[in-house]
């Protein structure tokens, strides 16, 4: 029987190969190359093989995306105006694959003047995500706006990058080589909402569940997202026994939630449901909204129950989550290209297999290119409407491409969430077969059973 492994063996491995000593120089190695260079060498993959090494060397990819990111999306001067506004902007970035909502809705959303959202100025987006962007307005003008932004972006990144080489040393550095950093980073404020949520999971583990619980509503209301972490949560304590931290989670919850939902509803209700009732007008594609909407929620909830069983059952709650999320990305009537960085974070954090994150990558960047080709030929500035004139060139890509793009992007999502499912159900079936191997992140999934 192999011995258990332990958490200093977890420290000694390089991304779950084991750390030896450098192999020794081959005889033809050393008779090209002096000796002081092979000891350099070998000294320099000794050092890159220590574990902060290895992530100083991930926070380092980070910050070559973000930098790339930031030098490719930052508007122009002829776009970026002297007074705060911004000119031509949708032109100018579907031309150049370069857009971002960040300068888009400081102009169109007046950031600019200051109005406290939610109560001057309506915004739909959660409150948490609203008042972030209301704080970075105070920069001057849309660069300094934008800058603050990115660099407020890139240090949520590496917090990220932090919060996976805590959970799951094994994979963390993933996130760091994907060029999904470099298209979606700045898109949006979405990496406020996962660096939030991977903290409050982190919480969880380490059994701080008032913090957990306060830090999932703050989440929760940056982005919706994070909820569909709590059902199987709930149903991990529940399984557990463990009552007392199940209600300090959801006292904590409700207690941030209507602390920081409250003061907008009371005094701006119409503009703090705006992320409400916006969304639920959004997709259809001329089928009837309610019935989109009552049939994604058919399928949703049923999904969400036989994970909860599974949960129940002893089935993990990242894993649970990513199913759940993905689920709800294939039927959700709306799909925005940033909800590929989502699923790669849930799907880090549920440890699917290293080539799943490869195939959303290849899926998110062939979305990110189709979605914005499209924008370019059929943007109206009227309003979002595809112009009567169209030239050969968008008339042929719109009618022979982008459904096919449309297309890699879901085929991405399917292909790794079966491949994830049938990963895990071969290691159920080892396990069975070999209960001292047992996977120890398993452990790490269930908080509220460790003695530490």
């Amino acid at each position: 029987m192999s011995p258990p492994r332990t958490s200093a063996d977890v420290d000694d491995r390089s991304d779950g190969i084991p750390v030896s000593d450098p192999a020794p120089a081959s005889p033809a190695a050393s008779s090209t190359l002096p000796h002081h260079v092979t000891t350099t060498l070998a000294e320099l993959r000794r050092r890159a093989e220590k574990p902060r090494v290895r992530f100083g060397l991930c926070a380092l990819a980070v910050t070559a995306w973000s930098v790339w990111g930031y030098l490719r999306l930052r508007p122009p001067a002829g776009v970026a105006l002297a007074n705060g506004h911004v000119k031509g902007y949708h032109t100018w970035s579907f031309a150049h694959l370069a857009y971002s909502d960040l300068p888009w809705l400081y102009q169109e959303h007046g950031f600019y003047t200051h109005g406290i959202p939610y109560i001057h100025v309506p915004i739909e987006y959660p409150v948490v995500t609203g008042v972030f962007a209301w704080l970075t307005a105070w920069f001057p003008g849309v660069q300094g706006y934008f800058l603050a932004n990115v660099i407020a972006e890139w240090a949520m990144a590496i917090g990220v990058l932090w919060l996976l080489y805590k959970l799951v040393p094994q994979r963390y550095y993933l996130f760091a080589i994907s060029p999904l950093l470099l298209v979606y980073l700045f898109l949006n404020w979405d990496i406020l909402g996962i660096f939030l949520m991977l903290l409050a999971y982190k919480l969880y583990s380490d059994k701080r569940w008032s913090a957990s619980g306060a830090v999932f509503s703050l989440a929760v209301f940056a982005k919706l997202f994070p909820i569909f972490y709590l059902p199987f949560i709930a149903a991990q304590l529940w399984r557990d026994g463990s009552r007392k931290p199940l209600r300090k989670m959801a006292t904590s919850f409700s207690a941030v939630s209507i602390v920081i939902n409250a003061p907008f509803m009371i005094l701006g209700f119409h503009n703090w449901q705006t992320f409400y009732t916006f969304n639920a007008s959004r997709g259809g594609k001329g089928i009837a909204i309610a019935a989109v909407d009552a049939v994604t929620f058919m399928i949703v909830l049923a999904a969400l129950l036989l994970l909860v069983r599974h949960v129940l059952h002893g089935g993990s709650v990242p894993r649970a989550s990513a199913f759940a999320f993905a689920v709800f990305l294939m039927v959700n009537k709306v799909f925005s290209p940033q909800y590929m960085l989502w699923l790669l974070a849930f799907a880090l954090l549920a440890e699917w297999p290293v080539w799943t994150s490869w195939v959303l990558a290849g899926g998110g960047a062939i979305d990110y290119v189709n979605s914005f080709t499209y924008l370019h030929f059929a943007w109206s500035p009227t309003r979002h409407t595809v112009p009567s004139h169209l030239g050969a060139t968008a008339r042929w890509y719109i009618a022979q491409l982008y459904d096919y793009g449309i297309a890699a992007r879901y085929l991405a999502i399917l292909t790794s969430t079966i491949g994830a499912a049938f990963s895990q159900r071969r290691e159920r079936s080892s396990e069975s077969c070999h209960p001292q191997a047992a996977d120890p992140l398993q452990v790490r999934g269930s908080p509220s059973q460790r003695s530490g």
